[in-house]
């Protein structure tokens, strides 16, 4: 049971789906688990990405694969903090996309917001696609601040869960 994130790019940047997962790829390369290279054609999903800080990310690419279309990755976070936070907001930057919180709401408090951009062209994007509410991301600390909220939540709702299930 993780905390969802989906990236996904609408237009916008005239580079090809390969650039974009080549410069994807050369973020995930700093932090693989095991310090192998991500390879131009090696599109799973599960990669499993720690950082010097001692957090970690599952991350799939499948969407990135020219087959699919190369326009979207998914995030299961079990945890946030400054060093997911600022690689997934360099993974959207480099891919022009937009932030999608499987948490969020789409509401005008603006303290969960679903779609959260990364360049204000971006709007437009969200808008057309039924979200009315959302918020410009400058840098990973500011992504950070808008997923503690609904991180927060989460771990109370899965605390609740497990404390009911019977595990015997």
């Amino acid at each position: 049971m993780g905390y969802g994130i989906t990236l996904h790019r609408f237009s916008g940047h005239e580079d090809s789906p390969e650039q974009r997962a080549r410069a994807i790829k050369k973020l995930m390369n700093r932090y693989v688990w095991d310090g192998r290279t991500i390879s131009d054609d090696e599109f799973m999903d599960g990669y499993e990405l720690h950082f010097p800080n001692g957090e970690a990310v599952e991350m799939s690419i499948s969407g990135l694969s020219p087959e699919m279309g190369g326009d979207g990755c998914h995030f299961r976070l079990h945890g946030i903090g400054p060093a997911v936070c600022g690689f997934i907001y360099e993974v959207a930057c480099a891919g022009n996309m937009i932030i999608f919180n499987e948490q969020g709401r789409d509401d005008e408090e603006l303290t969960n917001p679903v779609a959260i951009l990364v360049e204000p062209a971006q709007k437009e994007w969200a808008t057309e696609i039924g979200y009315q509410n959302s918020v410009l991301c400058e840098s990973g600390g500011h992504l950070e601040s808008l997923l503690s909220g609904s991180h927060a939540a989460w771990l109370d709702y899965r605390r609740k869960v497990l404390a009911r299930t019977d595990l015997d």
